[in-house]
């Protein structure tokens, strides 16, 4: 018997109909107006993913989103401030900062002065129909699915970075994402950085809210890293407690190309990152990395795709989480080795650790390999912290809370010290030890 067709909720059917209306304000009105209406049509078909769907399954968007209601498109914020210090985490590396509130680049806000010869920065809604941009976005791999299709029919705005060949960029880039409002808002943004033939940069991102209104957001970032090009990418994910948002992340690897990227969740509210990266030239490497520290009803969901598709690359993917009261982490990772990728050396590893007996880890690491010579592998590990470590700890005069914390650490910061051993490294490890409620000069210790 087939199963009854499933009635739109009324989120959905708002964003069909008040699609016609807010085109207008929308970049690329009359260069982009055909891709935004077919995509809107394709929404309206698919609806929000829901837990039928496998790449959803343990993130329902169709009921997240039921008991919020119908959203409205807000402008920005003039005194959007986060209210999670994790928004600050980089406040002490000289970098260059651009702040984007409510998906739209505020260049007042911003400080980009003294960016290096041959790196453009804007915003997407200035660059939509630059070809460079239009060249980035046609060439990404991975699925289309609704979200896709939702974010595409309402980008609203984002950023756009380019690094020619052979410029390397002085110091990190900063990207800071925030929400603002009293009213329940939506927002979709759509950005791209692409880094050209033997260039180099270094790509930080924060995301926080000021508002406790419900938010619903989208955020689209292709990647594209050319022949012997390096791209570092560190994100931290501090979304509020009323917050929903979902991320897909499209990367292109060319030849030679060094690509190295970590995410740090520890906010309050439901989040999904789709990560798809596509090996395209040979001696590629990447190395992908997740940490998860969460408490309350917080939720995390990575979901990776790893496709090599030419010989002699290398990839490591590796996802920790913390979870703690009734939070929940999900990884699910996939890795796809083509018939001709041969030597091909991939590894893949997500452990979790539960504090809570209410907290829940859901893991699903997958191998697809049609090549014969190559070295691929796969775990999965979910447990409680030893009580024997932390004895031992506190055998040699540690107080119990500061032994779990160093315990816990422990578990994140050897991920840390794989992504970086400077700056960053120390500000992310400052943030995980007053995550975990240590001594004020643990973060010091631990950075050590």
């Amino acid at each position: 018997m087939a199963r009854p067709a499933i009635q739109p909720l009324e989120i959905e059917t708002g964003f069909v109909d008040d699609h016609a209306a807010a085109t207008a304000s929308l970049p690329g009105a009359a260069t982009q107006g055909v891709e935004r209406e077919n995509a809107i049509k394709v929404f309206a078909v698919d609806g929000l993913p829901h837990r039928r769907l496998e790449d959803y399954r343990y993130f329902d968007l169709r009921q997240m989103l039921a008991k919020v209601g119908p959203l409205a498109v807000t402008p920005g914020a003039d005194n959007a401030t986060a209210s999670d210090d994790a928004n600050d985490v980089f406040a002490n590396i000289d970098r260059y900062v651009a702040v984007v509130i409510n998906g739209r680049l505020d260049t007042s806000k911003s400080d980009l002065t003294g960016l290096p010869e041959g790196v453009a920065f804007t915003s997407y809604a200035d660059a939509v129909d630059a070809d460079w941009v239009k060249a980035a976005f046609n060439s990404a791999e991975g699925p289309q699915d609704s979200v896709a299709a939702l974010n595409r029919a309402y980008a609203s705005d984002g950023v756009a970075v380019r690094v020619s060949a052979g410029v390397k960029v002085d110091k990190p880039i900063e990207v800071r994402w925030l929400s603002a409002g009293d009213t329940g808002t939506h927002y979709h943004a759509r950005s791209v950085v692409v880094v050209e033939e033997g260039a180099d940069l270094t790509l930080l991102e924060t995301r926080g809210d000021d508002a406790s209104a419900p938010v619903f957001a989208t955020n689209t970032l292709r990647l594209v890293v050319g022949d012997k090009a390096t791209l570092r990418h560190a994100a931290v994910y501090a979304d509020s407690e009323a917050s929903v948002r979902v991320a897909q992340k499209s990367v292109t690897l060319g030849e030679a190309a060094d690509y190295q990227t970590l995410g740090l969740a520890v906010g309050a509210g439901r989040a999904r990152t789709g990560e798809h990266v596509h090996f395209a030239g040979e001696d590629a490497k990447g190395a992908i990395n997740g940490l998860s520290l969460l408490r309350g009803k917080a939720v995390m969901d990575n979901t990776l795709f790893v496709d090599h598709a030419v010989p002699n690359c290398d990839s490591e993917e590796t996802f920790r989480s913390v979870l703690d009261d009734a939070s929940r982490g999900v990884f699910q990772g996939s890795i796809l080795v083509r018939k001709d990728a041969q030597k091909i050396d991939s590894q893949m590893q997500a452990r979790a650790l539960l504090l809570s007996r209410k907290a829940e880890m859901d893991a699903k690491p997958m191998l697809e390999i049609y090549a014969d010579d190559v070295i691929c592998a796969h775990g999965s590990a979910i447990g409680e912290p030893d009580q024997n470590a932390i004895f031992y700890l506190m055998s040699r005069g540690i107080d119990e809370k500061t032994a779990r914390a160093l315990l816990v650490a422990g578990f994140l910061d050897d991920v840390v010290d794989g992504f970086d051993d400077g700056d960053i490294a120390a500000a992310l490890k400052t943030l995980l030890a007053a995550r975990l409620g240590a001594p004020d000069d643990m973060g010091q210790e631990v950075a050590l």
